[in-house]
């Protein structure tokens, strides 16, 4: 199953053993299309019935490294002198913003590859 920003409501919930083959969910935090009461309940129902949808190594890399770069990136604009590094905050911060943009285009070249399979 592939859904891309699709609904996540069921009026037939997975039960224990029940999802055996692979699930692929892409969804935004900030969906306005789906709230999050609906996604935290489609959670519990893969939770529940023992689906494996967690997050790969890609995908937890690249959050690590957007975060990083948006907190270089702003601490870079509030204090432009500032050289806690070897190099100045600015550079680190345009070396982990373009780290994380390598890691965001690895990360979904993964996802895709894995729906690949899905969608056959």
């Amino acid at each position: 199953m592939v859904s891309f920003h699709g609904g996540l409501k069921t009026s037939l919930p997975a039960g224990p053993g029940e999802v055996s083959g692979k699930v692929l969910v892409c969804h935004g935090a900030v969906d306005p299309y789906v709230p999050p009461a609906e996604v935290q309940a489609f959670v519990e129902e893969m939770e529940a019935a023992g689906a494996d949808f967690s997050a790969g190594w890609s995908g937890k890399v690249k959050m690590v490294l957007q975060c990083a770069a948006v907190a270089l990136v702003l601490a870079a604009r509030a204090w432009p002198a500032w050289t806690p590094f070897a190099v100045p905050l600015a550079t680190a911060a345009s070396w982990t913003a373009w780290a994380a943009v390598l890691a965001t285009a690895w990360s979904g070249l993964e996802y895709l590859w894995a729906a690949r399979a899905l969608v056959r």
